[in-house]
């Protein structure tokens, strides 16, 4: 791998902690999301520029798409990825995302799956709804006005005005 591809890489800040998480281990990009607090979007943006340099390797598992650095890396990669470690060990933001990552749920497990509930009683068959027809109601009207755009003083016209719901 070039050394030019990899700080190309390496330069956009969300993309530096896309890699310092993939460092320590594969995640998917749901988890990348609750760590980072970014979009989905955005990431899955940063995680496709990282796949087309061959910074990230990428299998599917069920639905989700697991991503992991590389396990054959360039002398270059791997000098790269130990130094962006220590250099950034001391930010707050890496702080944070490295508290956030050890707390992260797995692939595919929701909060409510993750955490504690009581069992709720669920209706075997909904209540059947009412339907509201518009024809059925009449419509509001309000007083005439008198439009101002009369040409004479003993002619006017007069415009009813409706209400329509929306």
């Amino acid at each position: 791998m070039k050394l030019v591809a990899i700080y190309e890489c390496l330069c956009d800040p969300t993309r530096a902690r896309i890699v310092n998480l993939l460092y320590s281990r594969s995640l998917c990009v749901g988890q990348m999301q609750e760590i980072l607090g970014e979009p989905q979007v955005k990431i899955s943006k940063h995680l496709n520029y990282l796949k087309a340099r061959r910074m990230v390797e990428v299998h599917s598992e069920a639905n989700w798409r697991i991503y992991r650095l590389p396990a054959k890396r360039s002398p270059e990669l791997a000098a790269n990825l130990a130094c962006l470690r220590e250099c950034l060990e001391g930010d707050r933001l890496i702080k944070r995302d490295n508290l956030r990552l050890a707390t992260v749920r797995e692939c595919g497990e929701t909060k409510e799956k993750a955490l504690p509930t009581t069992p709720v009683e669920v209706p075997s068959k909904p209540a059947p709804r009412k339907r509201q027809f518009l024809k059925n109601k009449p419509l509001p009207v309000k007083q005439p006005t008198i439009s101002p755009l009369a040409s004479r003083e003993d002619s006017f016209l007069i415009i009813p005005q409706r209400s329509f719901p929306l």
